[in-house]
C-alpha cells in the first residue's frame, strides 16, 4: 500500500506517513462562544502544543467543546489548512478530535488492538472516504483496461473528458457571478430593512444577530440548489451514452473494424466524469450539513439573545411587536429568494441545453480527429508501462484493516508502547489507559487534537512520561494538540505555547517563555508562583498608588485600590538596614523573622513579618543561620512590583 492517501474531498490524510511531514495550518478569527471566550483569535501551525489556562474551568470546557463542534459559535471561523471548518460536524469530517475527561467506551475483555480497529471502524465518514478512493480506482482501472495500449483511444478519452470538465467549470463560474449578484442584493436588503425598522433602542445589537441568522439560511438555500444543479448535469452528462454505436461522422470504417469505431469509450468517459461530479455533490452534501448546523446553531443564538433582550427591558418593544416585525422581514426576504430562484429555473431550462448543444458541437469534431488517426496511423503504448500503470492503479486500492494496522503500529512504535497492542484494556494502569485513550483519537487520521484535563489523578512521574509521549505524537505525526489545564506544572512539562483566558477575554498569548517572563494576569501569576507570592492592595489615594509611602503609580481612570504581588525571590532580605538607603529604586522595611521553612538544601522560605503586621515570603539562600525572632530588613527594588486590576486580575502595570 502507498505511503500517501489522501481523500482530496476532505483534503485529509487517510494514513500516517510522507504526507504528514507537511505542517498543519490553523487559524482562529474573532471567535467567539457563549460562556467561553471572546474575540479569540490566533495563528498556529503544527507541530506546535497549545495549553489553555483560565480562571474559570468551565470556560475551558465550553471552549474545547465548541472547537470540536459540540457547542454554539456566536462568531468567528475555525480555518484549518485553508479550509473553514467552523460548522463540520464533530469527528473525523471536522477534522478536529476531541477527548473529554469522561469519554471513552471499550470492552474491557479484549485487547488494545481490537478495541482500536473496533473505534476505527465506527468512524464512518473514514469508512465512505476509503470507499469513494477504491470506487474512483476501480473506474480508472476499468477505463485503462478499456483503453488498453492504443495510445490514439487514451487520447480521445483524455481530450473529451477536458471538454467535458471545462463546460461544466464554465457552467459553474456563470451561476457564481449570479449568486455572488444575488448575494449583494440581499445583503442590501438586510442593511435597510433593519436601519429602517430596528431603529429602536436596543435594536441594533438585536438586528446583528438576526442578520447573522438569515445570512445562514440564504447560505443553506444556495448550497441546496447547487446540489440539485450538480445532479441535473449528471442527468445531461448521462444522455452522452446515445453517442454509442454506429459512427456519427461518416467515416466509414472497414467492415471488420466497424466495432472499433463504435465509441464504446463514452461509458467510460462518463463513469469519470460522474465520478468528478459526485466528488462535487459529495462537497456541496458536507456543505448541506455545515450550513444547517450554522442556520441551527444562528437560530439557538437569536432566540436566547431576543429572550434576554426581553426579559431584562433592552429593548421597549413587546414580543408581539418583535414577532411582526421580523415576520414581515422574513416574508420580504422569501420574495428575493423566490425572484432567485425563477431565475436559476430559467438558466437551467435556456442557457444549459444550448451550451449543451455547444459540447456536443465539440465532442463530435474530437470524434471526427479520432476516427482519422485510427483509420491513418494509429499509436501503441509499450507493453510493460501499460502493465506499470495498471499495477500502479491496482496499488491504490485500499484495504481498511491494513490502513488501520498500519497506523496503530507507525503511532505505538513512535512511542515505543508496542506491548499494549496485545494487552487487555483492564489491565492497563491509569497511564497506560490515558494514552490508549488519546491514540484512539488518533487512529483515523485527525490533524487537531483537544484533550480536556489529560493529566488529571496521574502522579507527578507518570505526568512527565505522558508529557514526553504528546510531545512525540505532536511531532511525528505533525498535528497540534490543544489541552485545558489550571496547573502550571502540567503546562511546563508539555505546552509550548499558552492562552491566558480571564473572564471570557483572552489577556495573553504566545510562547511559554514569553508569557512567564511577564504573565499579565494575577491568576496565572499565583499558580507560576504557588510558594512565595506576596499579594497586597497598595495605598490608594485616587489616582496615586503608593507601598510604604513610596508613590510607585498613578491611575486616573481607575475606581478601586489596585492589588500589588510581588515574588519571594525578588525581595532581599539583610540583618542590617541597608547602605544603599539613598536610592529612590529601593523600598526598605523593617521587621522580624516569624518562621523559616527550609525548601532544600540552598534555599529557605522566610516568613518575615513588618513593622506594621504585613507578613511577606522571603526566598534566601541558606548560608545564614536564620533565626525566628531575629530582626532584620527587607529590599524590594524596582521593576520587582505587579500592579493588577482588582476587578478583572490584568496586569496594569509594574513598578
Amino acid at each position: 500500500m502507498k505511503d500517501v492517501l489522501i481523500d482530496w474531498s476532505l483534503n485529509q490524510n487517510l494514513k500516517y506517513g510522507s504526507s504528514n511531514s507537511e505542517k498543519v495550518s490553523l487559524k482562529v478569527k474573532e471567535w467567539t462562544i457563549a460562556k467561553g471566550v471572546k474575540n479569540w483569535s490566533f495563528d498556529a501551525s503544527s507541530p506546535i502544543i497549545l495549553a489553555l489556562f483560565s480562571n474559570e474551568e468551565d470556560n475551558l470546557n465550553n471552549i474545547l467543546k465548541a472547537f470540536g463542534g459540540f457547542g454554539n459559535i456566536i462568531f468567528g471561523q475555525i480555518i484549518l489548512n485553508e479550509e473553514d471548518v467552523t460548522y463540520n460536524f464533530p469527528g473525523w469530517e471536522r477534522q478536529i478530535a476531541y477527548l473529554a475527561s469522561n469519554q471513552f467506551q471499550w470492552n474491557k475483555l479484549f485487547s488494545v488492538r481490537h478495541n482500536l480497529i473496533k473505534t476505527a471502524k465506527s468512524v464512518r465518514p473514514f469508512l465512505q472516504a476509503i470507499g469513494r478512493n477504491n470506487t474512483k480506482v476501480k473506474i480508472d482501472i476499468a477505463s485503462l483496461k478499456n483503453t488498453g495500449r492504443n495510445l490514439n483511444r487514451a487520447e480521445f478519452k483524455a481530450r473529451v473528458i477536458k471538454l467535458i470538465k471545462a463546460f461544466i467549470n464554465e457552467t459553474q463560474t456563470s451561476r457564481n457571478l449570479f449568486i455572488k449578484e444575488y448575494e449583494t442584493q440581499i445583503n442590501e436588503f438586510h442593511e435597510r430593512f433593519a436601519k429602517n425598522k430596528f431603529n429602536f433602542p436596543g435594536g441594533e445589537e438585536l438586528a446583528e444577530v438576526l442578520i447573522r441568522k438569515l445570512n445562514a439560511e440564504e447560505e443553506n438555500m444556495i448550497v441546496n440548489n447547487n446540489l440539485l444543479f450538480y445532479q441535473s448535469l449528471q442527468d445531461r452528462i448521462s444522455s452522452l451514452e446515445n453517442l454509442v454505436g454506429d459512427c456519427i461522422c461518416g467515416c466509414e470504417p472497414p467492415k471488420k473494424r466497424k466495432k472499433e469505431f463504435e465509441l464504446n469509450e463514452m461509458p467510460f468517459i462518463i463513469d469519470e466524469i460522474n465520478s468528478y461530479l459526485e466528488d462535487k455533490i459529495f462537497l456541496t452534501r458536507k456543505q448541506i450539513r455545515t450550513t444547517l448546523k450554522s442556520c441551527n446553531n444562528h437560530n439557538q443564538i437569536f432566540s436566547n439573545e431576543l429572550n434576554q433582550a426581553l426579559a431584562y427591558k433592552k429593548i421597549n418593544l413587546s414580543r408581539t411587536q418583535v414577532d411582526q416585525i421580523i415576520e414581515e422581514w422574513v416574508d420580504l426576504a422569501e420574495v428575493q429568494r423566490i425572484k432567485f430562484n425563477m431565475k436559476q429555473d430559467f438558466i437551467a431550462m435556456q442557457l444549459l441545453p444550448d451550451e449543451m448543444q455547444l459540447l456536443l458541437k465539440n465532442i463530435r469534431h474530437e470524434i471526427e480527429i479520432y476516427h482519422k488517426k485510427l483509420l491513418d496511423h494509429q499509436k501503441f503504448e509499450d507493453a510493460s508501462v501499460y502493465h506499470q500503470e495498471l499495477k500502479d492503479l491496482e496499488d491504490k486500492l485500499i484495504d481498511f484493516r491494513d490502513l488501520i494496522d498500519d497506523n496503530i503500529s507507525l503511532i505505538f512504535e513512535e512511542l515505543q508502547l508496542t506491548s499494549l497492542l496485545k494487552r487487555r484494556y483492564s489491565d492497563l494502569s491509569l497511564l497506560e489507559r490515558r494514552i490508549v485513550k488519546v491514540i484512539q483519537k488518533l487512529v483515523v487520521v485527525n490533524k487537531v487534537l483537544l484533550l480536556e484535563n489529560p493529566f488529571y489523578l496521574l502522579e507527578r512521574s507518570d505526568k512527565v512520561k505522558l508529557a514526553k509521549w504528546l510531545k512525540i505524537l505532536a511531532k511525528k505525526l505533525s498535528i497540534i494538540i490543544i489541552f485545558s489545564s489550571k496547573s502550571n506544572e502540567e503546562i511546563s512539562l508539555v505546552a509550548s505555547h499558552l492562552a491566558v483566558i480571564e473572564n471570557g477575554l483572552v489577556v495573553q498569548q504566545g510562547k511559554i517563555g514569553e508569557i512567564s517572563a511577564k504573565p499579565l494576569s494575577l491568576n496565572l501569576l499565583k499558580e507560576m508562583n504557588k510558594r512565595g507570592l506576596n499579594v497586597f492592595l497598595g495605598q490608594w489615594y485616587p489616582p496615586t498608588l503608593s507601598f510604604y509611602n513610596k508613590q510607585i503609580a498613578i491611575f486616573p481612570n481607575l475606581k478601586n485600590a489596585p492589588i500589588i504581588a510581588l515574588k519571594a525571590s525578588d525581595i532581599i532580605f539583610s540583618y542590617r538596614k541597608p547602605l544603599f538607603t539613598f536610592f529612590s529604586k529601593v523600598i526598605k522595611i523593617s521587621g522580624t523573622i516569624k518562621e523559616v521553612n527550609k525548601i532544600n538544601e540552598r534555599q529557605s522560605l522566610l516568613t518575615f513579618k513588618t513593622f506594621d503586621d504585613n507578613l511577606f515570603e522571603v526566598l534566601v539562600y541558606n548560608y545564614n543561620n536564620f533565626k525566628i525572632g531575629s530582626k532584620g530588613w527587607i529590599s524590594i527594588v524596582k521593576n520587582t512590583i505587579y500592579i493588577f486590576d482588582s476587578e478583572n486580575k490584568q496586569l496594569i502595570g509594574t513598578w
